[in-house]
């Protein structure tokens, strides 16, 4: 099982970040509190088991950096788009050197048509 929060935030902390807020509404939350803990960043990361649509405030005002989860069927899906840009709006510090990463996200999408099972059971009868 891949814990994507507690990763994300490992690698946040091993180059060089000053703090670390990861943010995680599942029960992956305690999970990842584990990990941050095993591998001794405690005094670094600090877990907050929340949704983004409920959080209101973290330990500090601004951030510089959010790292996002883009993974999954869809990032426009599940309202991950939308969660991104909320924590953008209350916490992305307003100077304009905070950055959001990834920073851009390749969509793919192909067309597909079916034939309905009507048409098949007909062509199938016919022969």
């Amino acid at each position: 099982m891949v814990y994507i929060v507690g990763l994300m935030s490992l690698l946040a902390a091993e180059a060089g970040a000053k703090q670390v807020f990861a943010i995680e509404c599942s029960t992956m939350a305690h999970h990842t509190k584990q990990i941050v803990h095993d591998n001794n960043y405690d005094d670094i990361i600090t877990v907050i088991r929340a949704d983004f649509e409920s959080l209101r405030v973290l330990p500090c005002k601004t951030v510089d950096i959010i790292l996002c989860d883009w993974r999954g069927r869809s990032p426009l899906k599940d309202a991950h788009f939308k969660h991104i840009l909320h924590a953008r709006d209350l916490f992305l510090i307003k100077d304009g050197s905070g950055r959001i990463f990834p920073e851009c996200l390749n969509l793919n999408i192909c067309g597909v048509e079916k034939e309905p099972s009507e048409v098949r059971k007909v062509r199938c009868s016919d022969e």
